[in-house]
């Protein structure tokens, strides 16, 4: 059975995620990663996937991986703005998980915290506030997008890390990928 039949499967058996998180300074509610975790997690291994999340190589990404026992999987990969606060970079972590982690799993919900985590340093900060997680499924990057990412290129904007991250994707660049990178640069 492919993967997108395995999260065919999990759709038809997920009946959503509580907010159980809670930020002052906004006064709402959002999901916790230890939430989606504890409500996805038997869904998923019932179906055959798993996740896992990891960090590339050179620092800039994170990424989480939806996998399927017979190892087909779709990623998610989510930029990284460093940090030399090793608490900030936690709570960074933990925010690039949970927001990969919806995207893949088209889990939505409005973004009540994500104002706040934009204020912090740490954080790429949204083009625009967004007020719903949506997904669209992986297409890769158009055109238009890797003109843009050219044209930071050419300005010198893009570091060797990040240039070496966007040659070794290739073709292979997702037009979700694409668009993470842009808002980044844009900072």
């Amino acid at each position: 059975m492919s993967i997108n039949s395995k999260l065919l499967k999990f759709h038809a058996e997920f009946n959503g995620v509580k907010k159980t998180g809670f930020n002052p300074h906004f006064k709402s509610q959002h999901f916790t990663l230890d939430e989606i975790v504890r409500v996805i997690t038997p869904i998923l291994h019932g179906v055959g996937l798993f996740v896992m999340h990891n960090i590339t190589e050179d620092g800039l990404f994170m990424q989480t991986h939806v996998i399927s026992e017979d190892g087909e999987k779709i990623t998610s990969s989510f930029p990284m703005n460093q940090s030399a606060n090793p608490q900030a970079q936690g709570s960074a972590i933990t925010y690039y998980k949970r927001y990969n982690l919806c995207a893949l799993l088209n889990i939505a919900e409005a973004d009540d915290d994500g104002q706040a985590a934009a204020d912090e340093s740490y954080m790429v900060k949204p083009q625009q506030e967004a007020t719903e997680t949506t997904v669209k499924p992986q297409q890769k990057a158009t055109d238009e997008q890797r003109a843009i990412i050219q044209e930071y290129v050419e300005a010198g904007k893009v570091s060797q890390k990040q240039l070496a991250w966007l040659e070794k994707r290739g073709d292979y660049l997702t037009a979700q990928d694409a668009e993470q990178v842009i808002n980044g640069l844009k900072q």
